[in-house]
């Protein structure tokens, strides 16, 4: 710090949530392996969308979106090849989503697209969104969405 630098802070008053119990715990009845890429490329066309629904339909992925503006109900949808196990379906912040999928490209080599996986117990529960990269495992939470 110089003098021309002043770092003035504060102490937060509570306790820190206990991460651990908000993490979901395997085994998960839903999940899904996806390619970062694929699944970031999704993500930037539902940006502007309320929510986004992620829906596991036979060899491919799909991610929906409806948007209702004046009266008018208009449908997006994007579709990608991935590996899928159970039925999986949740909906999503499309924000959130792709900031999470931002956040994780930074660990990748070569360009070379990072396996992403995405976990959960049933729509309703968290999501958990992984990959091991570098020797490190990353992880980012996925609040669900109503869709």
């Amino acid at each position: 710090v110089t003098k021309a630098i002043r770092i003035v802070s504060k102490t937060i008053d509570g306790t820190f949530p206990d991460y651990a119990r908000v993490i979901p715990k395997a085994p998960f009845d839903q999940s899904l392996i996806a390619k970062r890429g694929d699944l970031e490329t999704c993500a930037k066309v539902f940006a502007k969308s309320e929510a986004v629904k992620i829906d596991h339909k036979g060899d491919d992925i799909a991610l929906e979106s409806e948007s209702r503006r004046n009266g008018i109900v208009t449908t997006q949808r994007c579709t990608f090849q991935a590996e899928a196990a159970g039925h999986f379906v949740s909906g999503f912040n499309p924000v959130y989503l792709a900031e999470a999928l931002k956040a994780f490209e930074a660990f990748e080599v070569r360009g070379d697209s990072l396996d992403i996986t995405l976990q959960s117990n049933s729509p309703g529960d968290p999501a958990v969104m992984s990959c091991d990269a570098g020797g490190a495992r990353l992880l980012a939470l996925l609040m669900p969405f109503r869709v």
